[in-house]
């Protein structure tokens, strides 16, 4: 498995590193969730091709600290596996 999770990302309309996503390779039956530090739930998604815009119903959220969950299954082992790191938001 080899996984690509970034920590950092600048939503700021720059053209650069605007948005963040998960670049992964080996796996299958793929979750992700991005929280917030109170732990309500910012973004859902089932697929590695989506991005998170560092929006929250419509509107961006504040910088600061926030909490990446990846759940996973090891395409060698078949195993369920869980990724939890954090992320930077920057503007």
């Amino acid at each position: 498995v080899e996984l690509f999770v970034p920590n950092v990302f600048t939503p700021n309309d720059d053209g650069e590193n605007d948005v963040f996503s998960i670049t992964a390779f080996g796996i299958r039956d793929v979750s992700w969730r991005i929280f917030d530090r109170y732990g309500e739930l910012l973004f859902e998604s089932r697929h590695l091709e989506d991005q998170w815009d560092g929006s929250f119903r419509g509107k961006t959220v504040d910088e600061g600290v926030y909490i990446v969950q990846l759940l996973y299954t090891d395409i060698a082992t078949g195993k369920r596996e869980a990724y939890h790191g954090s992320l930077t938001l920057l503007r």
